[in-house]
């Protein structure tokens, strides 16, 4: 397959193509990793149907200073004990897995090359987050912590 993501070029050795184009399979995808999806993707901003899950949160993280304290929040939330994640890159691009550790140095770089829309989920589907057009992250486990 050839790429033509600049940002997915750029780190083109950390990660592993799962499926060519996320269309039409992400759904498919998604479903396999137990991720409760919306039904009808043009109807919504979110691949994810967060009204079911029982726990989600949300906060905007496009702010200075965000790639920084970002990577230190994700470092010490439960996604870290993942060894894995997946994310798309949208229309013509694949979906990869990568190594969480390097996903987390280097999140906002990927997030610029998903044109700040991806899906990331852990191998096993138990940590989900949904990088959203506004800049909204929305999560199934907690990222930033309020004190």
């Amino acid at each position: 397959m050839e790429i033509n993501n600049w940002i997915l070029k750029k780190h083109i050795n950390n990660f592993e193509i799962v499926s060519e184009n996320y269309l039409p399979f992400y759904k498919d995808y998604l479903i396999r990793k137990g991720v409760i999806i919306e039904e009808d993707f043009s109807k919504s901003q979110s691949f994810v149907n967060w009204n079911l899950y029982a726990k989600n949160y949300k906060f905007f993280y496009d702010f200075e200073g965000c790639e920084s304290e970002i990577t230190q929040w994700l470092m010490n939330s439960d996604l870290f004990t993942s060894k894995k994640v997946s994310m798309d890159f949208g229309y013509n691009n694949p979906i990869i897995v990568i190594n969480t550790n390097y996903f987390i140095n280097n999140w906002y770089d990927f997030i610029v090359g998903a044109q700040y829309e991806s899906t990331v989920v852990s191998e096993n589907g138990k940590y989900i987050m949904e990088f959203l057009k506004g800049y909204d992250l929305k999560s199934n486990f907690l990222i930033k912590k309020v004190f």
